[in-house]
């Protein structure tokens, strides 16, 4: 599935990005799952939108840089074969720790 592939290496260049997107992640998925929010099956909210729902808060918030995310998403999306999506976010890692504000 290179959509998944796509997908997952978005969320982990966010990680890597800034520590703090693991913890608020987590925390709203913890959170929406105690409130049966995040079951697709019952009609809730998959916690890959949550994360995404994260990731655009802390571009809003100039937490992560948005041009370097907005970057490897190109490059990620253009990527055909798992190899060509490792390639990419290897890539875009290095973009985004470029840009990384310092704390």
């Amino acid at each position: 599935n290179i959509e998944g592939l796509r997908n997952t290496a978005f969320i982990r260049l966010c990680c890597h990005a800034d520590p703090r997107f693991v913890t608020v992640a987590r925390t709203i998925k913890h959170w929406a799952k105690a409130r049966r929010m995040a079951d697709r099956r019952f009609g809730g909210i998959a916690p890959y939108t949550l994360q995404m729902m994260v990731a655009e808060h802390f571009r809003h918030e100039r937490i992560l840089d948005g041009s370097a995310l907005q970057a490897a998403a190109v490059a990620l999306r253009a990527s055909e074969t798992p190899a060509d999506v490792a390639k990419a976010e290897e890539e875009g890692l290095s973009q985004v720790l470029a840009a990384k504000p310092a704390q």
